[in-house]
């Protein structure tokens, strides 16, 4: 049954039938097939000229265009949509790619961190190349998931960490193979599942947001295990006597316990440094909400 048939109220028993044949799937691009459907030839129908001209759709609508519509068919820029009925055009839609708010600032900030920035996407070439011309970024287009499961590879075995960012179905081959694939919160749930980071909003600052606060991380992990490790270098051979032959220092249970204490204090207010990168992400997110 048709996702048309289905929005109508009709009889279970007079339910239209949809029989498809000759279904052809190309991941990551297209697929093709030859339908029919027992229906009303009133039913609006919709269809992509790029669909009909570009590749062989055997049921295409027939849409006799006016000159005016003949000028919104697609551009290497534009995406044009029709709305048919009985054949003839009843309204026609021109789609245009947006940078998302927040993405040259991300962008600037991922450069900031001395991270290699380029945009693989499976987007016609001149879309993909404008956005890339707006935010500075070198880029390939035209990229099916194992073009760009390909890419990352590459740049694995010539010696690069990979960070995959990615929001679509056609993405999450490609989160699966980097060394850490980040998904958005508002994608897809197979791109959240093959991502190792999922971003709870769809803002891109969030993409250097979790770069810093994961590098911060690592940098107070490391100086914990240092301290702690002096802390005991000192603290043990103290504690066994060994300052008391020369200078009569030697550490009482009391004092022991209470440099436990102070160590542990020490670790956890370092620690807690990390609070401050927490709030610059509320921040951002309240400043996003207010917009």
């Amino acid at each position: 049954m048709s996702p048309a048939a289905r929005g109508r109220s009709t009889p279970p028993d007079e339910e239209p039938e949809l029989a498809t044949a000759e279904f052809t799937s190309c991941a990551g691009s297209n697929c093709t097939s030859r339908s029919t459907v027992s229906e009303p030839s009133d039913a609006p129908k919709t269809s992509n000229s790029a669909v009909q001209s570009g590749r062989s759709a055997t049921s295409a609508v027939n849409c006799r265009a006016t000159a005016a519509l003949a000028s919104w068919r697609d551009t290497p820029s534009n995406a044009a949509v029709v709305l048919s009925k009985d054949g003839h055009c009843i309204a026609a839609f021109q789609l245009a790619e947006r940078l998302r708010s927040g993405a040259r600032e991300a962008i600037a900030e991922l450069r900031a961190a001395g991270l290699g920035l380029e945009i693989l996407s499976g987007d016609n070439g001149t879309r993909v190349g404008e956005v890339a011309s707006e935010l500075g970024l070198s880029f390939s287009a035209g990229a099916r998931p194992s073009d760009k499961v390909a890419q990352i590879k590459a740049l694995q075995q010539a010696g690069h960490r990979v960070l995959m960012v990615g929001d679509g179905l056609n993405d999450a081959p490609a989160l699966a193979q980097a060394d850490v694939g980040v998904a958005m919160g508002t994608g897809t749930d197979v791109a959240m599942e093959a991502g190792a980071v999922t971003l709870m909003r769809g803002d891109p600052r969030g993409v250097p947001e979790a770069i810093l606060l994961a590098r911060s991380t690592m940098r107070v992990i490391r100086q914990n295990l240092f301290w702690a490790f002096i802390y005991n270098v000192i603290g043990i051979p103290v504690a066994a006597g060994v300052l008391y032959p020369a200078f009569g220092i030697r550490l009482t249970p009391t004092m022991a316990a209470a440099a436990m204490a102070i160590s542990s204090v020490t670790v956890v207010s370092n620690s807690l440094r990390l609070r401050r990168l927490g709030g610059r992400a509320v921040a951002h997110s309240e400043r996003t909400a207010h917009v």
